[in-house]
């Protein structure tokens, strides 16, 4: 007959033995507690991401929509008139509407119609600054023409100030 397994009993007054711990370990909370960290850090940087790569793909839509209005009317005498009275921002460049007028003149052989939809900034026909110095706000707009010249619009406060052709 097999011996009987040995338990042994508690002394008179001595506090009992707690059971066995059940469920996990410190070790496996805080491998948990540290994966959950990781997976909300992670999604927080796929996020913002996300945001900034948003904020990136509108950057200078209203401007693009702006410039192509004005270069793709500047083909002709009336069209330029026209933009020139459109945007007074332009007087801090040309001071009359006869400068602007003598200056696009020159620029059309290198003019082309701007395509509908701004190009991706990474394609290399355009290139955008924007800054913000005591309350002014610039933004600097330039789309690369297939004559390898630049169409460079300046807008000071949302206004178009200044259009030059590099």
């Amino acid at each position: 007959m097999p011996d009987p397994i040995f338990t042994p009993e508690t002394p008179a007054g001595a506090a009992p033995v707690p059971p066995p711990r059940r469920g996990l370990s410190n070790a496996a909370k805080w491998a948990i507690g540290c994966g959950v960290l990781a997976v909300l850090g992670l999604g927080t940087c796929v996020g913002g991401l996300a945001l900034l790569g948003h904020k990136a793909a509108s950057l200078g839509s209203s401007e693009w929509t702006d410039l192509r209005t004005v270069a793709n009317d500047l083909g002709t005498d009336a069209g330029a008139t026209a933009q020139y009275a459109n945007h007074p921002g332009l007087a801090e460049a040309y001071p009359t509407a006869q400068d602007f007028l003598d200056e696009t003149r020159q620029w059309r052989p290198s003019l082309e119609p701007l395509p509908e939809q701004m190009p991706s900034l990474l394609s290399g026909k355009i290139s955008v600054k924007s800054s913000s110095v005591n309350g002014r706000s610039s933004f600097i707009l330039s789309y690369r023409l297939a004559s390898g010249r630049s169409l460079v619009g300046t807008w000071h406060n949302a206004t178009l100030s200044n259009l030059q052709l590099e």
